[in-house]
């Protein structure tokens, strides 16, 4: 399992009546298993986080408008920031802190397909670091 954050790139194959965007597989370098996957809504100039799992793994990846995402871990805090045409998949390991912040002027959607399922007992939040 990797321990470092990670931001690939998703494949896309052209069709003339609409794309097709394979985001994961098993085959997929940051495939750790799947046990979930699920949509967070964030609305207009609203926060989420800070959430911290300590086993899952997170491969997050926006659908619908433009979120950043702080993310913190070993001392260092990190900023990315995806939206629905960035095409790219975050990968946050386990033990990782992060936060979402809506950048839209609606609300956005990010989904994350998760290798375990959701526990309030495996995760920690804070509302601040």
């Amino acid at each position: 399992m990797s321990k470092k954050l990670m931001i690939n790139k998703f494949k896309i194959k052209k069709n003339n009546r609409g794309n097709i965007y394979k985001i994961i597989s098993k085959k997929s370098k940051f495939y750790h298993g799947f046990s979930e996957l699920y949509i967070s809504c964030i609305k207009k100039n609203e926060t989420k986080g800070w959430n911290k799992h300590k086993k899952m793994t997170l491969n997050l990846f926006v659908i619908k408008g433009k979120i950043r995402i702080e993310i913190y871990k070993n001392n260092r805090k990190t900023r990315k920031i995806l939206n629905e045409n960035s095409l790219k998949i975050l990968t946050i390991p386990p033990n990782t802190w992060v936060k979402f912040i809506n950048l839209s002027q609606n609300s956005s959607k990010i989904i994350n397909f998760a290798n375990l399922m959701h526990n309030k007992n495996e995760m920690e939040k804070k509302t601040n670091l």
